[in-house]
């Protein structure tokens, strides 16, 4: 045996026989800064443990192997285009550190991705039973991020608090709002990859109703065999930061673009925006969406991080441009070290073809 994989498997070992264990629970919802309290319009456990079998009903908005629920009455108004917070906790009386986790959120070691998904519903009280079947859309998601840092880093990093932009296109009404982690630490035996998911009760309003995003059924958008999910994230160094990563589920809905399944087999095009400008120092937004909108396949526009922030290179599309507009400025690639955190990067995708539900929709 080598020294690498020799690595490789106490790596594995490690994560897997307890030694960093911890769980975690998303336990309250924030609007704009202003945080509800602990459980309140959540459908929230008391038990801390995952879904793994990614055909259950339970995929939706959590359920049975998870046990000690409690059922919310209240619905939290959100306006379309408000920043909602979901908190994270490796318990619901988690301060710090423990015996199991390094920090309040969720042990380290549990990298992988973190996600968000709407769906649209009559009563967003009937969480859970509201939550199986069509009609989701994903709205966020944060992957491999760099060489150095996954979702869960950033999450952890952000002291538990993940945080998602509702679509201002989107019709008024009730809605689920998905907050989702996959612990990956374990995920290169099939079906041993960790799913945590929450679901709030928000009401939309003052959404422009422009835009239908394509929907998709929980459970269904996941696979056990998909390669987001069973996946050995470790590289030869045994560390969990792989060359790159396929974040599992469909695209990221954003207005004024169609929404499609990133389980399409056709190959993006990746594009070093900073050929847009040469030697300029900035360019702006429109300038790329043109790019993007001209080309005559797939594109991923990896190369661009907003003015006054670090420049190292990302791999592979990561971040949506859901909090800049047509006069925000960006300059290319330059040669500063330091890594951006996932909320400076910007990625632009045109959309993989799909025959799934996929329509063009564009926002007003």
């Amino acid at each position: 045996m080598n020294i690498k994989m020799g690595l490789n498997i106490a790596l594995y070992l490690l994560v897997t026989l307890g030694v960093a264990s911890a769980h975690t629970i998303m336990q309250a919802v924030g609007v704009n800064g202003k945080a509800s309290g602990q459980g309140v319009g959540i459908y929230m456990p008391s038990d801390d443990s995952y879904q793994s079998d990614v055909k259950s009903d339970s995929m939706a908005c959590n359920g049975s192997p998870v046990t000690g629920f409690t059922s919310s009455s209240q619905i939290i108004s959100v306006n379309a285009g408000d920043t909602v917070t979901g908190s994270w906790l490796h318990t619901l009386t988690s301060t710090g550190a423990d015996s199991e986790a390094d920090n309040k959120v969720i042990a380290s070691s549990h990298k992988g991705p973190v996600m968000a998904y709407m769906k649209k519903v009559a009563d967003a009280t009937q969480n859970p039973s509201a939550g199986p079947g069509d009609g989701w859309f994903k709205i966020s998601e944060a992957g491999l991020i760099s060489s150095t840092e996954w979702g869960v880093d950033a999450l952890i990093n952000a002291g538990g608090v993940q945080t998602v932009v509702i679509p201002s296109c989107i019709e008024d009404g009730d809605y689920l709002l998905r907050f989702e982690l996959i612990a990956l630490h374990s995920a290169s035996s099939e079906g041993a990859a960790q799913f945590y998911m929450e679901c709030a009760q928000i009401s939309v309003s003052g959404g422009s109703g422009a835009s239908t995003p394509a929907t998709y059924a929980i459970p269904g958008i996941y696979s056990a065999t998909d390669p987001g999910i069973h996946v050995n994230i470790y590289n030869n160094q045994g560390q969990p930061y792989p060359s790159g990563y396929t974040t599992p589920g469909p695209d990221v809905f954003t207005c004024g673009a169609s929404s499609a399944s990133s389980n399409a087999t056709t190959s993006n095009t990746v594009i070093d925006a900073s050929a847009l400008v040469g030697s300029a120092t900035s360019y702006s937004v429109s300038d790329v969406s043109t790019l993007v909108a001209s080309s005559t396949s797939p594109v991923t526009v990896t190369s661009i991080v907003p003015d006054g922030t670090a420049t190292s290179r990302i791999s592979g599309p990561t971040i949506y441009p859901v909090a800049y507009n047509a006069t925000s400025s960006f300059r290319p690639m330059g040669s500063a070290a330091s890594q951006p955190v996932a909320s400076t990067l910007m990625t632009m995708r045109k959309p993989y073809p799909s025959n799934h539900h996929d329509h063009e929709h564009s926002c007003a």
